[in-house]
């Protein structure tokens, strides 16, 4: 794999590695959401949410149309984001799994 490749690899899994970024994501993948949606949605507050959507949208993650007043948010890579999510929760299930077959100790 060329090294540009890894470069963009490692960008895009720091970008994704924060919890209120992989939540907007999760959110997203619904369908379209204006930011006083995912803001009540996640319990935070907008210049937190809009801060992230920002981060993920210079990455292409995510995109933005006006409406009126409102700025709504859509996936630009649908795929992309779906796959990299069912990738996280197949690992946090086999996760769970492995720990369920420790034995416990007494």
């Amino acid at each position: 794999m060329h090294e540009g490749h890894l470069d963009g690899h490692a960008r895009l899994l720091r970008i994704l590695a924060h919890p209120t970024r992989l939540r907007i994501l999760r959110e997203l993948t619904g369908g379209t959401r204006c930011v006083t949606n995912i803001c009540d949605l996640l319990d935070m507050a907008q210049p937190n949410v809009s801060q992230h959507l920002a981060t993920l949208k210079q990455a292409g993650l995510v995109a933005c149309e006006k409406e009126g007043v409102l700025r709504c948010y859509s996936l630009s890579r649908p795929g992309l984001v779906a796959g990299l999510l069912e990738l996280l929760d197949a690992e946090a299930d086999a996760g769970r799994a492995d720990r369920a077959c420790l034995p416990t100790t007494k």
